[in-house]
């Protein structure tokens, strides 16, 4: 198998591995990328972006834009509301939560390839890789994430464990619509 031929043929989703390179940045090939991410412009250029933890871990990178459309309606709805400790349990509480566990990070469109700068708190907190470690790039759709590659397998033997039962919850759930 070839160098970096991580590449499943013929689907919509792909994950790469990547060493954190100096100015703690990962690279991919634009043209692999910008098969499966529907966001990344192939122009080259800066994608401001908020970062935030992914749902089934790592972290997820969103444009600008669609994290201020999903945080603007939640403000609006929080208007001047005074939060107390006992407020501590309710999910609106937990939607704030999400929402300050975001930093600011940046993608840099280049001829060939992009560099996701990898933001610093979320390396601190042992979210992200740091320097000379490896991470996981996924990209499917929308989704954009990076992992410490160490918790994408460990996440991928879990889910592994029930492959046949996962696959065919999956394609219910699809069928269903």
């Amino acid at each position: 198998m070839a160098r970096g031929s991580e590449r499943p043929l013929g689907v919509p989703y792909r994950m790469w591995t990547a060493k954190v390179e100096d100015q703690n940045r990962v690279r991919v090939s634009l043209a692999e990328i910008g098969e499966v991410v529907t966001w990344i412009s192939k122009e080259p250029g800066s994608i401001e972006c908020a970062a935030m933890p992914g749902a089934a871990g790592g972290v997820q990178f969103l444009p600008v834009a669609v994290i201020e459309n999903l945080q603007s309606p939640f403000l609006v709805a929080l208007g001047a509301r005074n939060v107390s400790a006992s407020d501590g349990g309710e999910s609106w509480v937990d939607t704030a939560r999400l929402f300050a566990s975001q930093w600011s990070a940046s993608i840099s469109v280049e001829s060939s390839r992009i560099s996701i700068t990898l933001p610093e708190p979320a390396r601190r907190s042992f979210q992200l890789p740091s320097v000379g470690e490896i991470a996981v790039v996924y990209g499917f759709g929308s989704i954009l994430e990076v992992w410490v590659a160490a918790q994408w397998f460990e996440h991928g033997r879990r889910l592994s464990r029930e492959k046949k039962s996962l696959i065919s919850r999956s394609i219910d759930e699809l069928q269903l619509g």
